[in-house]
């Protein structure tokens, strides 16, 4: 993503035309409402905010994208190890 916006993903990723759209997922019907919603994001934020919403929800109700894995990290250490989470391993000690 190279901007922060919804349509920096739904373009590229989850559009008919999308350039990285690997899984060829295929909507016209929410191509045109993300289309919407870009054309208003400028004049109406809010009306765009409210569409990018609909977007979502149809996208996730078509099960457009399902992950195969989780970002969350486990560690297991020893009870004496603290401030692990601080920021990396340089903050980390051991009582």
């Amino acid at each position: 993503m190279d901007y922060q916006a919804p349509s920096a993903i739904v373009d590229p990723q989850l559009s008919c035309g999308g350039e990285v759209n690997y899984g060829r997922f295929c909507d016209r019907r929410i191509d045109a409402l993300a289309a919407r919603a870009a054309a208003r994001q400028t004049d109406d934020p809010r009306a765009a905010y409210d569409l990018w919403a609909e977007v979502d929800r149809r996208l996730t109700d078509a099960a457009a994208v399902v992950p195969l894995t989780s970002s969350i990290e486990v560690a297991f250490v020893s009870e004496r190890v603290r401030n692990l989470n601080a920021g990396g391993l340089s903050q980390v000690w051991v009582r």
